[in-house]
């Protein structure tokens, strides 16, 4: 009788592998298409009024269309515009459209192309996710790989963005890139890497400069961490060596590595050929220079809030994870997990007591995901051990597992600490995100109850206000800020606003005689004396029939103290948005004069006497 011989203990092992590993592969694929969704459904809301600072990125990427590439706000980069205008070009060609009829559309029916630019944003978070998975999944689990490639996937991190258009994204990913790379350099010591690190480097500087910059000591640290395993310098023995000694050899390790040298060459050469407006270095400068001391100063625009502020959207057990995460990177060996945990440090240290924005945070916070999976991964991994262990011995594990169960604990654990973290922030901005804003709803208002061509007064600047269109080309330029920023200085641009107002007028859309104020509404006691005093007065001698008052940072507008509060009539509000109408004079028409009385008729006594 012949029996089938039982497989050898090496073949069931590695077929056990593989299945694991598609397992893990195929839960995380899951979970990555379902934060891309969560995400496309972010982009897809309220297009019809676009965050502060959007139209700066898609109208400037529109500006790019007609081929003229020069940049006039140096500060920034124009990287991410460049992209975008490559992307506007392939969809009207998709679309049948000519350059100047597509980008037409920008100024009053723009909704596709922010749409479009928003998910280049949640776009960036896929390869990152991807990167990560494969970076990590041989050297600390797949489970941390899981951890991190699922918190870059879902919509955790667009708290410090709102899901909105942010050049914070692409120089997150760009640095987050760089770093893989380093780490991958640190490995295999192969010049491809350091060059590609460099490459990313440099592209994460042409999207915003200064911060893109940030991630230059990354290089030296990793050189360094490298120089440990390097040979000594001939001649130089490190056996019997002072401590000192020792110290000054590694440190000449890292500064003559040739690769790390080329890497900073080729960040240069693609910092600069992805900007090219920063060949006029002597300009380049002065604006790095002015941007940096007006943005760190007592008059930065925004609230001032210290690095640990901007974060407080991602909620305390992101948190938490990632302070515990950070102090556990001291007792960590491997440098690859220290050259990781280094950049958000370097970050916090080069904002410390600077007024920061939530957005700013995007690239620690990326990197930090990763910081934290491999911290989160090793614990669940040795848990998974611990029970597994238990089992072979026939002893109850401490979670109560079952003999084979300890299979499925990793990925139990993993999900539940991904769901720990990411349910509140991730819930709450999908709330936000299903509700009209206050900007929309004020605009339709407007539309509904006051008719075109009414003359307005807006108090606060355009972009905390609904977004009306004023009569007149001229006008309605300025008012919609279109031009800010250089963009005035584009043919193309230009051309494109010209006909889609003329399209827009002869639509008969609404418009509006708008006079502004356009500074941030403030208490009457720091502000000028005919907003505080006399606006309605004013808006009543111009024959202004409403005043629009948006964006002020008071809980309510009636802490502002205005007297000519008294003077006009709340007719609508939407938190930040509140409509009055000016109450004009009530014309009395003068009475008629009596008519005068009739002579009393003489009795009859009276009638008989002669």
């Amino acid at each position: 009788m012949v029996t089938d011989s039982p497989a050898p203990p090496l073949a069931v092992a590695v077929a056990r592998a593989q299945v694991t590993a598609r397992a893990w592969a195929l839960l995380t694929l899951l979970c990555c298409i379902f934060g891309f969704c969560l995400r496309w459904l972010n982009a897809s809301a309220d297009l019809g009024s676009p965050g502060v600072d959007e139209n700066d990125i898609v109208e400037q990427a529109v500006a790019f269309m007609g081929g003229q590439w020069r940049y006039y706000l140096p500060e920034y980069g124009p990287l991410p515009m460049y992209l975008l205008a490559a992307l506007y070009h392939l969809v009207a060609a998709l679309r049948g459209l000519s350059p100047l009829d597509y980008a037409a559309r920008v100024f009053f029916d723009g909704q596709e192309q922010y749409w479009l630019a928003r998910l280049f944003c949640a776009a960036c978070y896929l390869p990152l996710a991807v990167c990560s998975y494969r970076f990590l999944a041989p050297r600390y689990g797949r489970c941390a790989a899981f951890i991190a490639a699922v918190l870059l996937s879902l919509p955790l991190l667009d708290q410090l963005t709102k899901s909105t258009v942010r050049i914070d994204v692409p120089q997150g990913a760009f640095q987050l890139g760089a770093l893989l790379l380093l780490a991958l350099a640190m490995e295999s010591g192969r010049w491809r890497h350091w060059l590609c690190g460099g490459l990313c480097a440099g592209l994460s500087m042409a999207c915003k400069p200064l911060p893109g910059l940030l991630v230059a000591p990354c290089f030296l640290a990793a050189s360094w961490f490298a120089a440990s395993g390097s040979d000594p310098l001939p001649g130089a023995s490190s056996e019997g060596s002072s401590g000192s000694r020792r110290l000054l050899l590694r440190g000449w390790r890292t500064l003559a590595r040739p690769a790390l040298w080329a890497a900073g060459a080729v960040a240069l050469a693609a910092a600069l050929l992805a900007n090219p407006s920063a060949l006029d270095l002597k300009q380049f400068v002065r604006a790095q220079t002015e941007a940096t001391a007006y943005y760190s100063g007592p008059n930065a625009p925004g609230l001032h809030l210290t690095a640990f502020e901007a974060l407080r959207g991602l909620r305390v057990p992101l948190l938490l994870s990632a302070g515990l995460s950070m102090v556990a990177m001291v007792f960590v060996r491997d440098a690859r997990a220290k050259l990781l945990a280094l950049f958000p440090l370097v970050y916090a240290t080069a904002f410390w007591g600077r007024p920061v924005r939530a957005y700013y945070m995007v690239a620690p916070a990326m990197v930090g995901c990763l910081v934290i999976a491999i911290c989160i991964g090793s614990l669940i991994e040795r848990t998974r051990l611990l029970a597994g262990e238990s089992s072979a011995r026939g002893t109850a594990p401490v979670s109560g597992a079952r003999p084979g169960a300890s299979g499925l604990l990793a990925p139990a654990l993993a999900l539940g600490f991904v769901l720990l973290v990411s349910w509140v922030p991730v819930g709450d901005l999908q709330q936000e995100k299903r509700q009209l804003s206050r900007f929309t709803l004020a605009r339709e208002w407007i539309y509904a109850h006051i008719p075109s061509g009414a003359r307005l007064f807006h108090y606060g600047a355009y972009a905390s206000g609904p977004r009306l269109v004023a009569a007149g080309v001229k006008q309605a330029g300025e008012w919609g800020e279109f031009f800010e920023y250089g963009r005035d200085k584009y043919a193309f641009y230009k051309d494109a606003f010209r006909k889609a107002y003329a399209e827009y007028r002869a639509q008969g859309r609404p418009v509006y005689d708008i006079a502004a104020h356009g500074a941030t509404a403030q208490p009457a006691a720091k502000t000028k004396p005919w907003l505080s005093r006399s606006l309605a007065r004013r808006a009543l001698k111009e024959g202004r029939d409403y005043i629009i008052l948006a964006g002020f940072r008071t809980d309510d507008y009636r802490q502002l103290g205005y007297s000519w509060f008294d003077e006009v009539e709340v007719v609508e509000q939407f938190d930040k948005i509140v409509i009055f109408r000016v109450r004009r004079p009530e014309v009395v028409a003068p009475l008629a004069a009596p008519p005068p009385a009739a002579p009393a008729p003489a009795d009859s006594a009276s009638r008989a006497q002669p």
